[in-house]
């Protein structure tokens, strides 16, 4: 019942909400969920190590960790709501090869032009999804 206890005081730490927070916004790589959890976690961890003098690290990281797991899922959403919304809901989804300016460039290419050379910036953008393919194999 304590652990249950010290798992919901550890779920509404400003503090650790904060890590987290900040682990999600700069982290862009793949799983930024468990990323950003497991960074919250370890440094929370350490930070009560230093301030208390007989605990041990490790002692209490598994829930910790659930705690981080579940806020950073949480504000992982928040933040992809936010950055969709400031985008104009024109943010790009998982999967979908083209987005925003560049689906709109183009569809802009007429079929029957002689010209079918790639503006400059949808080869940045396959050159992107291409190594992106190639991190997550």
């Amino acid at each position: 019942m304590a652990m249950l206890a010290f798992l919901l005081a550890t779920l509404l730490d400003p503090v650790q909400a904060a890590l987290v927070l900040a682990a999600v916004l700069l982290y862009r790589g793949p799983q930024p969920i468990l990323v950003a959890g497991a960074a919250a976690a370890a440094v929370s961890e350490t930070v009560t190590v230093v301030a208390a003098v007989d605990y041990t690290w490790g002692e209490l990281l598994v829930p910790r960790l659930v705690a981080s797991l579940a806020q950073a899922a949480a504000l992982w959403w928040l933040v992809r709501l936010m950055r969709q919304a400031r985008a104009g809901g024109d943010a790009p989804q998982a999967g979908e090869p083209f987005a925003g300016e560049a689906a709109a460039a183009l569809g802009s290419i007429s079929a029957g032009s002689a010209v079918h050379r790639s503006a400059p910036w949808l080869m940045r953008a396959y050159v992107r999804r291409s190594l992106r393919r190639l991190r997550i194999r």
